[in-house]
């Protein structure tokens, strides 16, 4: 950073203001779950609260779209780039000079590609690529904890298989099959990992990283047993459990004479599920 002296045309050097606030911390720290939006089982958190919350905490912060060369149009610049695999789009977002760039796929409503888009899909997908891009600076990352984890579906097939077996061999040959449980629903999915985060939260404490909410997620998700296709009625059981360990957190924290919660017994699965980790929203 420099300064001109006009009295005698010398330029003097100053030292940058070093920041000392973590901008990342500050911005994982804000509440948005009063802002998604929920479709199809997905949860959203629209651009705009995204964009709103970004500029009040860093009104200089630069979002970017990215543009490329059309060859169809001779090489005029267009905010998508076309490819063998479908449309892509790239949002950039930088605070405090710290970059983070997004891709994005064209997608539609049910977050399939879209061969042909039009101008509209375009734009939808550029301003879900732009609230990526700010997540990645920590406002709202948690709405996307584990939505890389894959599923290993051969095992769950197998798994599957040999469960119909057992049940097979149990059940005399008089009489039919019995139905198997209905599904996990995506909204028991959603109200389970919501309350994750929140217990996830408040055992860490403030100042914690997303790795470390992300991980203790996972813990969360093992210890209750959270599985990917566990019966509705057992997720009404594990909902139920969890709300009460969050009561548990929070009414500890309002009585100064204990420190820490109680562990509680691990409870005692109603139905046997293959292991599989839940699905998490995009």
């Amino acid at each position: 950073m420099t300064k001109e002296d006009t009295s005698e045309g010398a330029v003097i050097f100053e030292e940058p203001v070093k920041k000392t606030e973590n901008y990342f911390s500050e911005l994982a720290a804000v509440d948005v779950s009063n802002m998604i939006d929920k479709k199809n089982g997905y949860s959203y958190l629209s651009w705009a609260y995204a964009q709103d919350q970004l500029k009040r905490k860093h009104p200089t912060a630069q979002i970017i779209t990215k543009r490329f060369p059309d060859p169809e149009l001779g090489g005029v610049l267009v905010p998508y780039m076309r490819t063998s695999l479908g449309y892509f789009v790239e949002v950039e977002v930088i605070i405090d000079g710290v970059s983070v760039s997004e891709p994005f796929p064209v997608l539609d409503y049910r977050n399939k590609p879209i061969a042909k888009p039009t101008t509209f899909d375009i734009n939808n997908s550029i301003q879900r690529a732009k609230v990526k891009s700010i997540a990645g600076h920590g406002l709202g990352l948690y709405i996307y904890a584990g939505e890389d984890l894959p599923i290993d579906e051969s095992k769950i097939e197998n798994q599957s298989q040999q469960g119909y077996q057992q049940q097979y061999q149990q059940v005399p040959q008089q009489q039919p099959m019995q139905h198997q449980p209905m599904i996990i629903s995506p909204q028991q999915q959603q109200q389970l990992k919501d309350i994750a985060v929140q217990i996830a939260n408040l055992t860490l404490g403030t100042g914690a990283t997303q790795e470390a909410v992300v991980e203790q997620m996972k813990q969360i998700y093992e210890r209750h047993k959270l599985t990917a296709n566990m019966a509705q009625e057992l997720a009404d059981v594990k909902i139920t459990e969890m709300n009460q360990e969050l009561k548990a957190i929070l009414d500890s924290r309002m009585n100064p004479q204990h420190q820490q919660v109680p562990q509680q017994n691990q409870p005692i699965p109603l139905f046997s599920e293959p292991g599989a980790p839940l699905q998490n929203v995009i």
